[in-house]
């Protein structure tokens, strides 16, 4: 009986010991659990943040987009517009040389 007695109140202390250890890391695990939570929302918190950002430069690359698509056509304006003046003046050229031709010709 003594030795049971013995063996049944170091049972109970290691028991004891356990719970004890038990709930240590209980609590420990739900400060890990709240550190871990915490952790968590900051890199939502940073994905989020990235998010916008991708969402802005996204945009100012589409503004950019737009913004040189309307230069070449500017530019696209422009070159045929010189072309056409090119057309022109090298037509009025020809009419000078040709109307001077008749001139000499008629005064020979």
């Amino acid at each position: 009986i003594v030795c049971r007695l013995a063996q049944l109140r170091g049972t109970k202390e290691v028991g004891e010991t356990l719970h004890s250890q038990l709930v240590e890391k209980e609590e420990e695990n739900e400060g890990n659990r709240k550190e871990s939570e915490k952790i968590i929302e900051e890199l939502r918190e940073k994905l989020a943040a990235k998010d916008r950002e991708i969402a802005d430069v996204k945009r100012s690359y589409q503004s950019c987009i737009i913004h040189l698509s309307s230069f070449q056509t500017q530019y696209d304006k422009a070159y045929q517009d010189t072309q056409l003046a090119v057309l022109v003046r090298e037509e009025t050229e020809h009419q000078v040389t040709q109307l001077t031709k008749k001139k000499v010709l008629r005064f020979t």
